[in-house]
């Protein structure tokens, strides 16, 4: 093996990233990891304790991401334009980063209270952009907003949309029809 530097998070994250261009986070394997480490299996656990902690580790990478993404998309001072701003960076984010979009979306890799947090962060943006209040009809906005979007987004990432008319019409008119509700 050839010398390495330090193992670190960061490290573990930008390689995990170069597995995840060519796999998605259901066939990371740790061993693998190890070896673009250039470490031993066993040495990995010195730094992360399994599995689920490394996809725990890339999903807050990914949420932090995601949100960076969202809180740049937001510059307008009108609020529909924010959210239709957002909406198109959200789905940007998912068609350039099919595996950090699957983290930012798939509870079952999220272990930790802080990623949690991360998820509430991303709810709470959208929640504060229709107004702050966290009422009844907000969350059903809200729910309506992120049901379209991972819908949307998952029959696009999995060639879903086979007729001849545009996709990229189709999601704005769904972004439209949200935001005239």
């Amino acid at each position: 093996m050839k010398k390495r530097g330090k193992i670190t998070n960061d490290l573990i994250i930008e390689t995990t990233l170069k597995i995840l261009n060519e796999k998605s986070p259901a066939q990371l394997e740790l061993k693998e990891l190890a070896q673009l480490l250039n470490i031993k299996s066993p040495s990995l656990y010195k730094h992360i304790s399994n599995l689920a902690h490394l996809h725990d580790l890339m999903a807050q990478y990914s949420l932090n991401m995601l949100l960076n993404v969202i809180e740049d998309a937001h510059q307008f001072d009108k609020s529909d334009d924010n959210l239709k701003s957002i909406l198109i960076a959200y789905r940007s984010f998912a068609k350039e980063s099919p595996s950090l979009y699957e983290y930012a979306q798939n509870t079952n890799y999220w272990q930790s209270d802080e990623t949690r947090q991360l998820s509430d962060k991303i709810v709470n943006h959208f929640n504060n952009l229709m107004g702050g209040s966290h009422n009844e009809v907000g969350v059903h906005k809200i729910r309506m907003i992120r049901s379209f979007l991972t819908g949307f987004i998952h029959l696009e990432l999995n060639n879903g949309f086979s007729m001849d008319e545009s996709v990229e019409s189709s999601f704005l008119c769904g972004i439209n029809n949200i935001i005239q509700k």
